[in-house]
């Protein structure tokens, strides 16, 4: 049997449950659950306890399997044990079904009769006819459904729901944890089997280029609050504890510097929480009161970390929740820096990272403790994700492998991001080939002498080559390979890679630094790019039922127009000193908002002058085109823009409705789609015809088989991440400019994308 909760949360005087001291007790709840090293009885102490205080005969916990489109009975008291495992719903389907789906408690006190209920007969819950389930989730993420049910005489009050909930919120970040361990492959019982001496070759899809080799290192979805609740040999004193606290500081400070040299986005934004907290009175503070009242340091550590991650995780603020990743952080470091042989754990240095998801922060996170290479087995990436392991020069593969989750830790792997292959136990064989072609592979770097100041083909045509620049580590490459200036800076980075917005200072510094970096150059800021696929982990906007549709862009800029001039403003000041500052809007949908952020550009410009705050007092406005519906409109937006980028990605997925990051319809994204390209000549013509210089940034732009096309179109600029450029330059100075107009006028004039790919060398899209 279980320990009993403490006699206050049984009953108030009226006799009914007590739900406000019974969520007191929430954290002695907790602290029972973890305590068990059985996943399965976890979940069944949770269900009794719950049970037990609500007076009910049954309590059930579903949770969702791998697909996140079905419910599984994991635990509950009072109906047929056999069914646990065995007994499943749809989403949608039966009143638990429908909470989860819906995200919303269901409250029925006569069950059987209502059309959305499913019988189970063999789970024996016919004699329970009040029936009450409410979601387990965290944001938009469906975890499970927690259900109470009792006899016909026993009505559940609204007051049940609500104690309900709030217990499945302050829980959920436990029962997520417990979910993803029981979603792993239960063959055996352990590790994903690797045939004794035997190479396993697993096929999937490059994120980032390059191959590495290293130990496995599986990680976890999400946080794991329980995690400093393990228990540990118990020692140290108060002064063994200060001595910790300064040297987990020292620590943090010389890693915090390192990154600055590579990464300094990521450098105060990541690690100035950390250092904040350890000299925090409430909570290194507190940790020292308890030893210094007797408790054993690591005993302290672990209780205090432990009391933090519970608040945080059970928070309903995004921004919050991701604060327990810091408190793990620090705890681990000062429970390694008590007993100085002990090791962190999961530290990735040196490994390979299997995960199921990952945001652009835990990249950085992993690459600075010395990740070798990413494994991400969820089936799909978000385009920034993948940019920043290229930035960072992370392979990275995509392998749908959700049995990689078991894989053994320590299990020898190899890494090929150039072709998307993931080898578990590699033959020697195969170590030394990829070692060689390591060794082999010429850097950008070392292509910087054959780079010319400008870029001509064959028969003297200019072209102008910039870059994109995602991380202002890349600016010095960018300038070493002769780059014209910078095409796209996305400013996103900065935001994606922190937990909570920027101000105005630090973006202020950052941008000021990559001004300073292409002297005398054309500096292009593209303005906060995110929504979609571009997810903030600290702001949660509610959920969306097509977020490439919703709130991303423009659209969240003029929401929250105050982290927009904060943005504006901080581009502004740090292009006081550039010889062209240009600034540029995404996902630009009508001329009234084009105009409107204009708007919002001036007025920054003049609010600055006022201030005497030294800026760019006139900048060069343009805006990407990435929407159909500027293309009918390209006279008008070409009679008030300063420019034109097209972000041929969005372009072709918004022209084709198809989302580019679905394989479901990868056939579907077709860049050479005959009206995707009639109507990029559409809007390079009008440009042209307005004198309004038009970039070409997106994928299309280093793709050698779209080169010649783009250039017999008419397109001049280009601009590309830094290491594409000397194979571009190549490629235009052997480009002759009458064929490709040639081919220009041949593919317009066809209206199938088969023909169109015969004429580009490309393989045909299937039917």
């Amino acid at each position: 049997m279980p320990k009993p909760l403490s006699a206050r949360t049984r009953k108030s005087a009226a006799g009914k449950p007590d739900h406000l001291d019974f969520l007191c007790d929430v954290g002695e709840l907790t602290a029972v659950v973890t305590d068990s090293a059985d996943l399965g009885a976890c979940l069944q102490r949770l269900t009794t306890l719950v049970a037990q205080h609500l007076h009910t005969a049954v309590c059930s916990i579903y949770l969702a399997d791998d697909s996140g489109q079905s419910l599984v009975l994991r635990a509950t008291v009072g109906l047929n044990p056999a069914a646990v495992g065995t007994t499943r719903l749809k989403a949608g389907e039966g009143l638990a079904g429908q909470a989860f789906k819906e995200l919303r408690p269901v409250l029925d006190n006569h069950a059987s009769r209502n059309p959305q209920f499913k019988a189970f007969p063999a789970i024996g819950e016919e004699p329970f006819d009040c029936f009450l389930a409410v979601p387990i989730h965290r944001g938009a993420a469906h975890i499970g459904v927690l259900c109470v049910q009792r006899r016909r005489n026993q009505p559940f009050q609204t007051e049940d729901a609500k104690a309900l909930q709030t217990v499945a919120s302050q829980l959920a970040g436990l029962i997520g944890n417990v979910q993803a361990l029981l979603a792993q492959p239960a063959a055996g019982g352990g590790p994903l089997p690797v045939r004794r001496g035997g190479m396993r070759l697993l096929r999937g899809q490059p994120v980032s280029g390059g191959s590495a080799t290293g130990p496995a290192l599986v990680v976890a979805a999400g946080p794991s609050p329980a995690k400093t609740a393990v228990p540990e040999p118990a020692g140290g004193t108060e002064a063994d504890l200060a001595r910790a606290a300064e040297e987990t500081a020292r620590q943090i400070k010389d890693l915090q510097d390192r990154i600055a040299r590579r990464l300094p986005e990521a450098a105060s934004l990541i690690f100035d929480a950390h250092l904040l907290m350890l000299h925090d009175d409430g909570f290194v503070g507190e940790m020292r009161r308890l030893a210094r009242a007797g408790r054993p340091a690591r005993t302290a550590v672990r209780e205090v970390a432990a009391k933090y991650t519970a608040i945080f995780a059970a928070s309903p603020q995004a921004y919050l929740r991701e604060k327990v990743k810091d408190i793990e952080d620090i705890a681990q470091r000062l429970l390694a820096n008590l007993e100085p042989a002990a090791r962190r754990e999961e530290s990735a240095a040196g490994s390979i990272v299997i995960a199921r998801d990952l945001y652009p922060s835990d990249i950085v996170r992993r690459w600075a403790e010395g990740a070798k290479g990413f494994v991400l087995t969820s089936g799909g990436v978000t385009t920034h994700v993948a940019i920043l392991a290229r930035s960072l020069q992370l392979p990275a593969v995509i392998a749908d492998a959700p049995e990689l989750a078991a894989v053994a830790p320590g299990t020898p792997l190899l890494v090929d991001g150039d072709t998307g292959n993931l080898y578990l136990q590699p033959r020697a064989d195969v170590l030394k080939r990829f070692a060689e072609g390591e060794r082999t592979r010429t850097t950008a770097h070392q292509r910087a002498a054959e780079m010319r100041d400008s870029t001509f083909t064959r028969d003297g045509e200019r072209i102008t080559l910039r870059a994109n620049i995602n991380l202002l580590g890349e600016v010095a490459l960018a300038r070493d390979l002769k780059a014209e200036g910078i095409g796209l800076y996305r400013t996103e980075f900065p935001f994606l890679i922190r937990t909570a917005f920027p101000t105005e200072e630090e973006q202020a510094a950052l941008y000021a630094r990559l001004v300073a970096g292409m002297p005398g150059r054309t500096v292009t800021f593209r303005t906060l790019d995110v929504g979609g696929e571009k997810a903030l982990a600290y702001f949660n906007q509610g959920r969306e039922a097509n977020p490439e549709l919703g709130l991303r862009s423009i659209r969240f800029c003029f929401r929250h127009p105050d982290i927009f001039t904060a943005q504006v403003r901080a581009i502004l000041r740090a292009g006081a000193t550039a010889k062209v500052l240009r600034v540029m809007f995404p996902m630009i949908s009508s001329l009234d908002e084009f105009r409107a952020a204009r708007q919002v550009v001036l007025g920054c410009a003049e609010a600055l002058r006022a201030e005497g705050i030294p800026h760019a007092a006139h900048p060069a406005i343009g805006m990407m085109i990435e929407l159909p519906a500027v293309v009918e409109l390209i006279d008008a937006f070409a009679a008030e823009a300063d420019f034109f980028s097209v972000g041929t990605n969005d372009f072709v997925q918004y022209m084709l409705g198809a989302d580019r990051g679905n394989e479901l319809v990868a056939d579907a994204y077709c860049p050479h789609h005959p009206a995707v390209l009639r109507a990029l000549a559409q809007v390079v013509a009008g440009a042209a015809r307005h004198g309004k210089e038009l970039t070409v940034c997106g994928e299309m732009a280093h793709r050698p088989e779209y080169l010649p096309l783009l250039v017999g179109l008419g397109v001049r600029t280009f601009s590309v991440d830094p290491h594409h450029l000397p194979d571009m330059q190549a490629r235009l100075a052997a480009l002759d400019l009458t064929q490709a107009q040639a081919l220009a006028r041949e593919i317009l004039a066809d209206p199938t994308i088969a023909g169109i790919a015969r004429r580009l060398h490309l393989p045909a899209k299937p039917a």
